[in-house]
């Protein structure tokens, strides 16, 4: 994703405090000689190398908490929060809200499914979306597949560029939007408007 997002002409802060490790070779656009590396630098460093356009990718090899702990600046116009915990997409979601859009991005349990939110400042947030959801809850996704690591990554991209771009062909009808490779999901493609809930501790209390 973050090189499509480059290629696009999209200058990029990429922020992970994890390593790459061997089970992440058969999901995710490493090499075996990357093991061990911080994947923001190597993330940075590939996505450089995929495009000859004039943008910046910088690497931040920590966790979105610890980056904003240590004062590193994280200032962007929009931001992407693509993790596999709901702790850290919270975190992006309420540190956010009131000045940039997010883009909330995660996989279902089974690994065949994935979905993407768009908050906008003031607007509904993530937790809106998941309101019963645990915060501590991570991906868990035993059936993972580069398949539905693209799908998804499809779907933030477009999300981007309905933000960046005033266009028609850049229209969307959703800020909420899951979709379903298996067909075996009840709801196997969703697309919907959330709402901001009067209920919601971060954003209830916002006028319109």
């Amino acid at each position: 994703m973050a090189h499509n997002l480059a290629r696009k002409c999209y200058n990029l802060n990429v922020c992970d405090g994890d390593e790459v490790r061997t089970e992440n070779l058969g999901t995710q656009k490493y090499g075996k000689e990357d093991v061990g590396r911080s994947k923001a630098i190597v993330t940075a460093e590939y996505s450089a190398k995929r495009t000859s356009l004039p943008v910046k990718t910088v690497g931040v090899p920590y966790m979105f908490s610890e980056a904003v702990k240590k004062g590193i600046n994280l200032e962007a116009n929009i931001v992407i929060a693509f993790t596999d915990s709901f702790l850290s997409r919270f975190e992006v979601s309420e540190y956010f809200y009131e000045e940039k859009p997010v883009v909330s991005a995660g996989l279902g349990e089974s690994g065949t499914w994935g979905w993407a939110f768009i908050q906008k400042p003031e607007k509904a947030c993530l937790r809106c979306c998941f309101p019963e959801v645990n915060p501590n809850k991570t991906a868990g996704c035993t059936g993972l597949t580069i398949d539905s690591v693209k799908l998804t990554s499809s779907l933030v991209t477009y999300a981007v560029d309905t933000l960046v771009l005033d266009h028609y062909y850049r229209e969307r009808s959703w800020n909420y939007r899951k979709i379903d490779l298996s067909g075996f999901c009840a709801c196997p493609d969703e697309k919907v408007k959330i709402k901001r809930s009067e209920e919601c501790g971060l954003c209830g209390n916002f006028k319109e």
